[in-house]
């Protein structure tokens, strides 16, 4: 079961997080501005391997993590590997990351760098590990609900 845990945990975080770095990254394939991952397009072709890399990596996430839940089914203890991965990715990127480079949009808001945000924004650095918490508290409540209905809704229609 700990296998389920933290295949569940995955999806959990990928869903919201993911798509939406998909969804910004397909606005800009198409022309459309949008700051989370307009960085990957300034670079010309130089650029090539590491956007499709990054491409294939985020879009792939949803998918095999979402089979992997299927499989071994959804556990509730993947709260445990969310708070875990969401302490070590905010914690690396505040103690090993430039904060101009604006990692996982740690230091100001996505599409902005602190030059232009006017320098370190610690209301902003305060904040943003407590809405990403909230979304990924959401998103666990979300999949729990619809392991709930689907353990329900498949009993109601098994032969008694």
């Amino acid at each position: 079961r700990r296998n389920a845990a933290l295949a569940s945990a995955v999806l959990v975080a990928a869903l919201p997080l993911q798509a939406v770095w998909i969804g910004d990254f397909l606005f800009n394939l198409i022309g459309i501005a949008s700051p989370r991952t307009a960085w990957m397009f300034v670079g010309g072709t130089s650029m090539l391997v590491a956007v499709w890399t990054s491409l294939a990596l985020h879009a792939l996430l949803i998918p095999v993590s979402a089979y992997q839940t299927w499989k071994l089914g959804f556990s509730r203890a993947s709260w445990r590997w969310l708070a875990a991965g969401f302490v070590f990715i905010y914690a690396t990127t505040y103690l090993f990351t430039d904060p101009v480079a604006n990692q996982n949009c740690a230091f100001a808001p996505c599409g902005t760098t602190l030059v232009e945000s006017g320098g370190a924004n610690i209301a902003y650095m305060l904040t943003a590990p407590l809405k990403t918490a909230l979304l990924l508290a959401v998103s666990f409540g979300v999949l729990c609900t619809l392991q709930f209905l689907w353990r329900r809704t498949r009993l109601a229609i098994l032969p008694s």
